[in-house]
Order: structure tokens, then C-alpha cells, then sequence
């Protein structure tokens, strides 16, 4: 049965239709929502007698059923009472779901123009293979974190920026990270000096201050997120409501085609590597665009 033609149908037996509401609360909206709750309990509720029960339980399926069809006929009406279609509801949340949990295409399964700067000059790409080096160094009587990628200093040498020492100094790890998993980096680009100047409004957008300011944004809420989550030493999911706004915050931006999974990915992967070189106080890494893969380089003793 088509979703919408439920939906239509489900309303004919309404008891409670907008029609009708009026004095006091909105029955109209509150009983198919208390509906909803009641229902989702119900649910348990039969589930807790299959688990205590088992196979003694011979009506668990039935009653299963039972129970969903019921969610589905408040689901409808809820629906209904703000002008949502089911159908649409339900494609969207293929979509998320799609986004989520599904990677964009890669390059190692090769998509010409997966990257964003394919039509440009290689002066002007992001470098498909990155050796970085993170070391720490006396500069100015205060040690301070340098990196070099592919034998070249890259950035400008940093601290904590902290009064409680949190290796913070080594955040470029997420921008490589966002630079190999995404093909997305305007902090890489201008540490390299890899902009795409031929293309001027290019330039001032997507790889311009403001592009940066997001990025590095996306990055201290990064850390923050991990700092909370014990740096994903037993996970390899993120919140999707911290997805949901790095999403906002590059909606107006080319990264903005890639997936949620692709995003999950870079942070786990970026913290991951993170963690690598704050237990070493520095260390080397490998990125690799086109795999993509980001690994810690581990040098015979």
C-alpha cells in the first residue's frame, strides 16, 4: 500500500479530527501523540514477555505486528495534523539514513571530478600524497609544535594556546584529515599554497578567509566533541546531531556534496591519528587522498 494512501485512509477513522477540537487543549494533536508514547510502550511491553517468556510466548509475532501497525496509524494522523506526507517523510529519511551510514564516492573506486579541484592545475590541487612531520621545537625560548608536509614548513609554529596543557598545538591532524577524507581543506590549501588563483571568486570562496574560519571552527568543535567522548578510543561513531551541524556550517560551501559518513570518518580517523601523536609528543603521518587512507608512520627502532 502506498504511505500517503494509508495516510488518507488512517484519517477516515480519526476519532479526534481537527474539525472537532476546540476549548482547551488540542485533542486534535494531543491524543494521537499521547497515542504514540502509549503505543511505544506497548511495544516494550510485549517485547519484555518474548525475553521473560521465550518460545512460552506464542503470540509475540502476532502481537508485534499488532503493535507497529498501530505506531504506523498515530504516526499518520501526526502527520497529517501538520500538512507532512508520509511518502515524503519516508524518502527523506532514506536519504538521511543513505547519508549517514553511506560513503560518497571515492576515488579508489574512481568517480572522475570526485575531487574538487580535478579541473585544475597540480600548483593548484591539493597534494594526493602527504609525508607530514610534527615535531616539537625550541623557538623563542618556548617549545612550540612545527609541522612540515612533504619536506616543507607548513604553517606557523604553535602552543596550546591553553593554560591546562591539551595538545591542541597538534590540530592540523583534523585539517589532513578533512583534506584526505573530504578532498576538503581550505587551511591545507593556504599552508601549501595550493589556492586556486585562476580562478578568482573560487579563490575568495571556497578557499578564502572566511572558508578557513568555518574549517577551523569545524576543528575546535571537533576536539571539543572528542574531548568529551574519550577521543574515540572505543568508538567509531559520532553524534549525529554533531554532524548535523558541521553540515550547517558548510552548507554554503563546495564540501557541502559530501556525506555525513564522510564527515564520521574524518573525525574518527583525524582523532585517531591525533591521539597517535600527542602520545609521542609528534610523529609522522601519511595521507593518502586517493585510498583515502591517513596513517601514523612508525620508523624501524
Amino acid at each position: 500500500m502506498d504511505l500517503d494512501q494509508f495516510q488518507r485512509q488512517a484519517a477516515e477513522t480519526d476519532q479526534y479530527p481537527i474539525a472537532a477540537a476546540g476549548g482547551g487543549p488540542d485533542k486534535s494533536v494531543i491524543v494521537p501523540l499521547l497515542g504514540l508514547a502509549g503505543e511505544s510502550g506497548s511495544l516494550l511491553s510485549e517485547y519484555k514477555k518474548f525475553l521473560r517468556d521465550g518460545s512460552a510466548h506464542e503470540h509475540f509475532v502476532s502481537e508485534l505486528r499488532e503493535e507497529l501497525g498501530d505506531l504506523m496509524w498515530y504516526i499518520a494522523i501526526v502527520a497529517g495534523r501538520f500538512g507532512l506526507s508520509l511518502n515524503e517523510i519516508a524518502g527523506d529519511n532514506l536519504a538521511k539514513a543513505k547519508s549517514r551510514w553511506g560513503r560518497s564516492s571515492t576515488p579508489g573506486e574512481h568517480v572522475t571530478g570526485w575531487f574538487y579541484d580535478d579541473a585544475y592545475e597540480t600548483s593548484e590541487r591539493l597534494p594526493r600524497q602527504m609525508d607530514v612531520e610534527m615535531t616539537m621545537q625550541m623557538i623563542d625560548g618556548r617549545e612550540k609544535a612545527v609541522m612540515t608536509i612533504n619536506g616543507k614548513p607548513a604553517g606557523t609554529p604553535l602552543t596550546d594556546n591553553r593554560w591546562e596543557e591539551d595538545f591542541y598545538r597538534f590540530h592540523d591532524v583534523l585539517h589532513l584529515a578533512f583534506a584526505t577524507y573530504l578532498g576538503w581543506s581550505p587551511v591545507i590549501r593556504k599552508l601549501l599554497g595550493n589556492k586556486r588563483r585562476s580562478n578568482p571568486k573560487h579563490d575568495e570562496i571556497e578557499d578564502g578567509g572566511r572558508a578557513a574560519a568555518v574549517e577551523e571552527g569545524i576543528s575546535a568543535l571537533v576536539y571539543m566533541y572528542a574531548e568529551n567522548h574519550g577521543y574515540f578510543q572505543d568508538t567509531h561513531v559520532v553524534d549525529y546531531s554533531l554532524l548535523k551541524i558541521i553540515k550547517g556550517m558548510t552548507e554554503g560551501y563546495e564540501v557541502r556534496t559530501r556525506k555525513l559518513h564522510d564527515w564520521q570518518l574524518a573525525i574518527v580517523h583525524g582523532i585517531r591519528i591525533w591521539n597517535c601523536i600527542k602520545a609521542g609528543n609528534g610523529g609522522k603521518i601519511h595521507c593518502n587522498l586517493e585510498t583515502p587512507l591517513m596513517r601514523q608512520v612508525i620508523e624501524p627502532a
